[in-house]
């Protein structure tokens, strides 16, 4: 007469894993690169079996109450026999609905995930819900911007983070609003961000970087949502805001300074090469210059964490960068950056203030880019003894390039893509180790300049 209740809560507990681990990963996907779209699923399949796993706990607990109250009420040992058997059964129904549950994790991720994202991504439009809501102004409503080859980043006083390169393929996406087809190319929007929304939890896969003979690994992992403040159909002038928590590792390998992914081509499956994931599956989000190919999938060491920096790129613009204005006093002048670790030095010439693109010019570019040991570009150089060196001089700046979207606004065909430049500069806190700290020149000031494929186009 108590064991009246077992058979509705083996029915719910079944129903709700059926429900919700069935559809968790087609509501949570919200890519249209192929790197992207991969990452994604990885992370929903991941939350889907977790979710299950844990409902699973929640419903085992509720057989054990039940199991307790009933025993509670219990006057002899055929009732107590009842309630034990009645738990078991119950806890069974609980286990049987997680296996079903998972299985439905990994097969929409087989069937729904690599079929579209390693095929074609457009191929997914069937099987992933819309990365963002209709504009309601008329326009186009998704933005994605990519990073292709001829980047240039500069990091700390020394000249010896200067001229790195960056992640080739790194995406950002945003929900465009406000503009329309013929009246208004002017846009403003936003670009969503964190576990399972359309730029995810970082900005691109792991970042590697070499100061001199200083090897480490950056996760740039996403604080805020991404502001669209301006993009202009018509001209191609874009601003935007990103806020980013960068986790920065001393790896030591100035060789593969990130794990990397035996995948030979952005979307392709690998297998983590290094890190604490060897061995296991990944996809290629990115590739570099000198480092091999990246993925979020082949994460650094945790214990190598040297310090999470708050970098604020405000703005990112397609223009000329506001400067970072110079009026703290430093060694050979005045330097940009206040707070925590402050500059030290100016710069590391022989003559502070003979930093000037002109040098560069003059002598063939700085001793590493002719070198072959970074890839950026040269922007100020200088002389340091025998040697021709990148540098900042007092007011940093850098300039993007604006280029407008083909084919031109206010024409009706959609998709409209450029391969325009946008930067940024910025200052960047030290990290927990000098010995990323001295040869980099941290705290201290950073620019970068981005070549990027922007596409604007309608996604339903």
């Amino acid at each position: 007469m108590h064991n009246h209740r077992w058979p509705k809560l083996m029915l719910l507990v079944a129903a709700f894993f059926l429900v919700g681990g069935a559809g968790a990963l087609e509501d949570a996907l919200a890519a249209s690169a192929k790197a992207t779209c991969m990452k994604n699923c990885r992370s929903v399949k991941k939350d889907c079996i977790g979710s299950a796993n844990s409902v699973k706990a929640d419903a085992i607990q509720v057989c054990k109450d039940e199991k307790i109250s009933v025993l509670d009420s219990c006057v002899d040992k055929t009732c107590k026999k009842d309630a034990k058997d009645a738990f078991k059964l119950c806890k069974k129904g609980a286990n049987d609905a997680f296996k079903l549950s998972k299985a439905t994790c990994i097969g929409d991720f087989k069937d729904v995930c690599k079929l579209c994202c390693n095929t074609d991504p457009e191929a997914c439009e069937g099987a992933v819900v819309a990365s963002c809501p209709p504009n309601e102004a008329g326009g186009p409503n998704l933005l994605t911007m990519g990073v292709v080859e001829g980047a240039d980043l500069d990091a700390g006083w020394t000249g010896l983070g200067h001229n790195s390169g960056v992640v080739i393929g790194a995406s950002v996406y945003g929900c465009l609003k406000d503009c329309d087809k013929e009246s208004n190319p002017v846009c403003t929007g936003t670009g969503p961000v964190g576990q399972g929304s359309l730029n995810g939890k970082t900005y691109g896969p792991p970042l590697p970087l070499v100061a001199g003979d200083v090897a480490t690994c950056v996760i740039n992992e996403f604080t805020e949502d991404i502001t669209i403040r301006k993009l202009n159909l018509q001209t191609g002038d874009i601003e935007m805001r990103v806020k980013l928590n960068s986790v920065v590792h001393l790896t030591g390998d100035k060789k593969n300074p990130c794990p990397t992914c035996s995948g030979n081509n952005i979307g392709e499956t690998g297998t983590c090469r290094g890190g604490p994931k060897g061995g296991s599956s990944c996809t290629t989000e990115g590739t570099t210059v000198n480092f091999g190919n990246t993925s979020s999938d082949c994460t650094p060491d945790p214990g190598d964490n040297m310090g999470e920096l708050d970098i604020e790129l405000d703005p990112i613009t397609s223009g000329v960068t506001p400067p970072l204005i110079a009026d703290i006093a430093c060694v050979g002048g005045l330097c940009p950056c206040s707070g925590g670790g402050n500059q030290l030095k100016m710069n590391e010439c022989d003559n502070p203030a003979s930093c000037s693109e002109q040098v560069c010019i003059d002598n063939g570019g700085s001793d590493d880019v002719r070198k072959g040991i970074q890839p950026g570009v040269d922007q100020q150089c200088c002389k340091k003894g025998s040697e021709i060196i990148p540098c900042f001089v007092n007011d940093i700046s850098r300039a993007g390039e604006a280029v407008p979207g083909a084919p031109l606004w206010p024409d009706l065909t959609y998709p409209k893509s450029a391969v325009g430049k946008v930067a940024a500069v910025f200052c960047i806190p030290p990290t927990n180790s000098n010995t990323i700290n001295t040869p980099t020149g941290l705290g201290g000031p950073g620019a970068f300049i981005l070549p990027g494929k922007a596409t604007v186009e309608f996604k339903e």
